[in-house]
């Protein structure tokens, strides 16, 4: 049998659901400056997201320009990392598993 708790419960865990869905989606997020580059789990160098460059990496070629950071060629056979997109605010990655590559945003 259902109690008056249970149903309260229930509503209560829906409204924290509904509440940080809101939050990751309406909620914006703040622009980095800085992108990471990771080769096999290691830090490889620190670009400035405002400075447009493209890098040559073993792997993969990743292109800044206008504030935003992408994987424009890759050597992996899934083009995995070059769908994920363009990425610019905090927390952001783009992961490219083959060549143990990781972007991320600062």
């Amino acid at each position: 049998m259902v109690k008056k708790a249970d149903i309260i419960l229930l509503v209560l865990i829906i409204l924290c659901g509904l509440a940080l869905l809101f939050a990751m989606l309406f909620i914006p997020k703040a622009y980095g400056t800085t992108l990471v580059i990771s080769l096999d789990n290691e830090e490889y160098m620190r670009v400035p997201l405002s400075e447009d460059k493209v890098i040559t990496l073993p792997e993969n070629t990743v292109v800044i320009k206008n504030g935003e950071a992408f994987v424009k060629s890759s050597h992996c056979p899934d083009k995995v990392c070059i769908n994920q997109g363009k990425i610019s605010k905090k927390g952001q990655t783009v992961i490219c598993l083959p060549a143990k590559a990781v972007l991320e945003v600062e």
